[in-house]
């Protein structure tokens, strides 16, 4: 439970900080499935969230559709 909890956490902050970015929602969404893709993949919580750069770069492969 506690896995499901924090990726919910850093879905939501990738998503909250496209949203103040001024994105679409649609965008904000992507952003926010970009940021927790990257992040299962990595070990613990602070640790495993990703720069900006990395999840921009995930987009522009066309990762997170």
């Amino acid at each position: 439970m506690k896995v499901g909890v924090s990726i919910l956490g850093i879905f939501v902050v990738g998503f909250s900080a496209a949203l103040s970015r001024g994105v679409t929602p649609v965008e904000a969404l992507r952003f926010g499935c970009a940021t927790a893709g990257i992040a299962v993949t990595r070990r613990g919580t602070a640790p495993a969230m990703p720069k900006n750069e990395e999840i921009e770069a995930l987009l522009q492969k066309g990762g997170a559709a």
